[in-house]
């Protein structure tokens, strides 16, 4: 994949602007772990002044409230507010005060560098805050977590999937990676509650090894090195499920160019693929590959990752995929629909009694935001007045906990692990019927590349 280093190393330089008390674990994931603080145990000075004793804390949002993600964020904010159960600044947990500020790393077209940092520092630099949910994308937790990391701030990333960001695994992430993104070296700050790319390429091959697939071609359409990263994590894995992954020659790559992709399925047939998983995002390309294999290959299943669980798949006009591929085409989701969480009458009941316009149904998104409120918000709820290491508490008690975490409303079970990888591997398969987005089933695939993996 594509090395970022030049990049992540300014970012570091300019989240050492924001050098607060990071407290840090000397040993994560242990049961017995030593906690250490810098500056010699004084309060920690920010920008020239020290930390005043406060009952407030402040939990931030930074999301894409704009672009093609906005409607996933927007649903991870609905579920940030069920879990405050009311928008009040007022808002009260035990004894302490909790203020929520949502922050947008978005412009016209989505999330932005430069929006992302001056989020990041923002809360980097107040002394108040204990938790920053986001970011969305993969290619934006980049650029937040050296920061934040550095800040000693709860980092919880409702959709950041690509494994780097929490563990290395050769072949598929980079060198340096995932060092790179902690400058503080004691600290893992970042949770991750969708399960990384690693868990959505085995639930692709997992769905394709069960419609009798042997061969197997990938193709990327968009997302940058992660959806590169996610191809090759396709062919490592495709080996555990007994397939062979087969790449095109040179000369018939995919392409952007629509007129070579005959050429193309025409090669991958000549090498038994009869089967193709397709990576990155619904494009006029992406559909045209997609209209190409069904013409040479009727009976062809084609497996999408998450940003192909869309009607856009099926093209429109001229370029509509046919009908007769619908029942065909299955994408991977990291959300299961609202009804599969035990509690969901709980949720929808909190839900509805929010203030102001809101859709009837909320995208199941915001299931990701309820959750991140709702671990932050315990952990607050168990402060003392006297607690100075707050970041230091949430760390040790949501962060690589031991012990199962548990949410009363949704009723479901979690838990991270020491990379703050979430140890569940659910993943929703997603079909097409009449032009319709339907839930087909939920796969948690036990066979995944792991960490440190050759």
């Amino acid at each position: 994949m594509t090395v970022l280093g030049s990049r992540r190393g300014n970012l570091v330089r300019m989240g050492a602007l924001a050098v607060l008390c990071a407290l840090g674990l000397a040993a994560c994931g242990s049961s017995h772990s030593t906690y250490v603080t810098t500056n010699g145990g004084k309060p920690p000075v920010r920008e020239g002044h020290a930390v005043r004793e406060s009952h407030t804390v402040r939990i931030y949002s930074s999301l894409p409230l704009h672009g093609p993600e906005r409607a996933e964020s927007e649903a991870i904010i609905m579920g940030i507010r069920v879990a405050r159960r009311q928008d009040a600044l007022n808002y009260h947990v035990g004894r302490y005060q909790i203020e929520y500020k949502s922050l947008n790393d978005a412009g016209a077209r989505g999330w932005t560098p430069a929006a992302v940092v001056r989020n990041a520092r923002e809360v980097a630099l107040d002394p108040q805050s204990v938790a920053y949910i986001g970011d969305l994308d993969s290619r934006a937790t980049e650029y937040s977590l050296p920061i934040l990391n550095q800040a000693g701030i709860l980092q919880i990333t409702p959709g950041s999937g690509y494994p780097g960001l929490t563990d290395r695994v050769p072949g598929i992430t980079a060198a340096d990676e995932p060092s790179e993104f902690y400058p503080n070296r004691s600290t893992r700050t970042l949770l991750r509650l969708i399960p990384s790319d690693l868990v959505e390429a085995a639930a692709a091959l997992e769905q394709l090894q069960s419609e009798h697939c042997v061969h197997v071609g990938a193709a990327v359409f968009g997302g940058g090195s992660e959806a590169t990263a996610l191809q090759a994590t396709v062919a490592q894995t495709a080996r555990l499920y007994g397939m062979v992954y087969v790449p095109p020659e040179k000369a018939n790559q995919p392409g952007s160019d629509p007129q070579q992709y005959p050429a193309y399925v025409s090669y991958m047939r000549s090498h038994a693929v009869g089967c193709f998983v397709l990576i990155g995002e619904v494009s006029r390309q992406a559909v045209a590959l997609t209209q190409a294999i069904h013409a040479q290959l009727p009976a062809g299943y084609i497996v999408g990752t998450s940003g192909f669980c869309s009607r856009s798949w099926l093209g429109s006009g001229t370029s509509a995929v046919p009908a007769a591929a619908e029942g065909y085409l299955l994408c991977t989701s990291p959300t299961l629909p609202l009804t599969r969480y035990p509690g969901i009458r709980t949720f929808m009941g909190l839900y509805r009694q929010l203030p102001g316009k809101h859709p009837k149904n909320p995208s199941p998104y915001a299931i990701y935001g309820y959750q991140a409120a709702e671990m932050v918000l315990n952990v607050v709820d168990g402060f003392s007045n006297a607690t100075d290491n707050r970041k230091q508490t949430l760390m040790r008690t949501v962060g690589m906990s031991p012990f199962p975490l548990y949410s009363a409303v949704l009723g479901i079970k979690y838990s991270f692990d020491k990379s703050g990888d979430t140890t569940s591997h659910a993943y929703g398969i997603y079909g097409f019927r009449d032009g319709r987005l339907v839930y087909e089933t939920t796969l948690s695939p036990k066979l995944v590349i792991g960490p440190n993996a050759g």
